[in-house]
């Protein structure tokens, strides 16, 4: 065993003076590394494999903090469980918390840990089928989480009742066509995995014969939903009508300046910016004019925000008005959001102007003092974290109509046809696609968000543990397993690795931030 590292720490510390021997002083009060997120005791769990050089420690190892010291704050001593690899006689360089090594303790970086036991797979019961996945996913979908690093096996999760009518295509008949499905299910032509038909915990032969048997013996009714008259067109509508700056609700015949439409609300659209451009903006598939309102779907877009050493914070929910469209090549807008400033009033770069970001509206020059908005007022927003209007968003969500994706209320999102992800669903170019991979145990599927549970996994240095991005495909590597690929939110990528894709988006609109991790590396977004 070598202990060389610790060691060396060791002598690091007796430098400094922070060695407490027999003047150290007492370990109790407030916890005093890792900028008092942990406290003696807390269940916590490796991020790394074998931090400071520890042998036979991987990551999602599990242990308890042990102490700490304020001279040395960004490290921290951990016994770890069913490791007996530990430094000896540690403790004396404890300055806080103080509880006894037991010859497991190591001291680690803070950023190597993360409270709580480690999250691994696991048998997860989704009613008579077993699936390996994360106990959050499985409790998600429903299901039933049997224990960490538990196998699934035949008869784990029961055999359940026989179908009485086996008809797997869903067209309301049992035909040839579903014993067509079966054999493909059966042989791993389709996603889903084939059902125990006649429930004998055993899917085969006689599975098929069940269907076989059934052919035209058995017809499940299509329930036809009642039709429902059109409702009739209102011969004279109304909508938000802009004069000047000011803004009405009335009937295109009563205004007497631009009428916006139907249904469009004085909540819609700000006529004061209307006033000066009323073309489409070149950005968000023209989605966007100047002067239209919007509501923010995420907090502390870009830059801004507590995270980012103490800036303002924009939240979910801000009101704002469109004003411009970026000259970049993101899809992404400008927009002057209520009670916004981007830092202190005295800040000298009050003086600046960033005019030059923008590309279409009204955000050119004095065009913007003309309309009494600062231009620290303002702030840059990927089009797809804008939903149109003022708007409560507590129940706005990802809407797919068709394969473009939209956040709308649920109502809304029905009564367009659409499919509706949930609330607080996020949208993005791949949300709508919706494959599910042929990987990872069928986790995740194109479009999912997703977070990092590791620190630069696979090398990639600049994917810090807690990044978001979205799911494009995945494939199976010969040294590495199951690889999925994902567009991440500020990364450097690789267009090219679309080309390596076995299922999933294999031409995705983005090609940017592209970049690989395995499948124990990622986790679904708030699950």
């Amino acid at each position: 065993m070598q202990l060389n590292s610790m060691w060396a720490l060791a002598g690091v510390l007796a430098v400094a003076g922070i060695a407490g021997g027999s003047d150290a002083a007492p370990l109790n009060g407030e916890f005093c590394s890792c900028n008092h997120q942990y406290e003696a005791g807390d269940l916590v769990h490796l991020l790394v494999d074998n931090p400071n050089r520890a042998e036979n420690l991987p990551a999602g190892s599990e242990g308890k903090v042990l102490c700490g010291n304020p001279r040395f704050d960004k490290w921290v001593q951990v016994g770890f469980f069913d490791w007996d690899n530990g430094g000896r006689d540690l403790n004396h360089f404890c300055e806080c918390g103080g509880i006894d090594s037991d010859g497991k303790g190591w001291w680690v970086r803070c950023n190597t840990l993360a409270l709580g036991p480690a999250l691994r797979h696991g048998a997860c019961c989704l009613g008579d089928h077993c699936l390996a996945m994360f106990e959050p996913d499985c409790l998600n979908r429903g299901g039933e989480f049997l224990g960490r690093d538990i196998q699934c096996m035949p008869d784990l999760c029961g055999c359940g009742e026989p179908v009485d009518c086996p008809d797997l295509d869903g067209n309301g008949v049992v035909d040839i066509q579903d014993a067509h499905e079966f054999i493909f299910q059966f042989f791993g032509w389709r996603p889903e995995p084939p059902q125990d038909l006649n429930a004998d915990c055993e899917v085969d032969g006689l599975d098929l014969i069940l269907i076989l048997d059934a052919v035209g013996h058995c017809v499940e009714p299509v329930e036809e939903p009642p039709a429902e008259a059109a409702p009739e067109p209102d011969p004279d509508p109304t909508g938000a009508c802009c004069t000047g700056d000011e803004c009405r609700i009335a009937t295109e015949a009563e205004c007497n300046g631009e009428w916006l439409g139907e249904a469009v609300t004085c909540d819609d659209v700000d006529c004061r910016v209307r006033a000066f451009d009323d073309e489409p903006l070149c950005k968000c598939g023209g989605q966007f004019r100047a002067g239209d309102r919007v509501t923010l779907l995420v907090d502390n877009p870009g830059r801004t925000g507590a995270v980012q050493n103490g800036r303002p914070e924009l939240l979910r929910g801000a009101r704002g008005v469109v004003l411009c469209a970026d000259a970049s090549g993101w899809d992404r807008v400008t927009v002057a959001w209520e009670g916004f400033r981007d830092h202190a009033p005295d800040d000298p770069r009050d003086r600046r102007d960033p005019t030059w970001f923008c590309d279409c509206g009204v955000y050119r020059g004095n065009g913007l003092n003309d309309l009494g908005i600062h231009v620290l007022e303002t702030w840059i927003v990927d089009c797809e974290n804008l939903l149109p209007g003022w708007r409560e968003i507590d129940e706005v969500g990802a809407c797919c109509l068709g394969d473009q994706c939209q956040p709308l209320p649920e109502a809304d999102c029905l009564d367009r046809g659409g499919e509706w992800g949930g609330d607080r669903s996020p949208c993005s170019s791949e949300t709508c696609a919706g494959e599910v991979l042929c990987h990872c145990d069928e986790q995740f599927a194109v479009g999912d968000e997703v977070e990092l549970l590791v620190n630069a996994p696979l090398g990639h240095d600049d994917l810090p543990r807690g990044r978001r991005g979205h799911v494009i495909c995945s494939w199976e590597h010969e040294e590495f397993g199951d690889l999925v690929l994902v567009r991440w939110w500020r990364a450097i990528g690789n267009r090219n690795l679309v080309d390596q894709c076995e299922c999933g988006w294999r031409d995705p609109i983005h090609r940017d931030r592209l970049q690989i991790v395995q499948c124990e590396h990622i986790r679904l977004r708030n699950q």
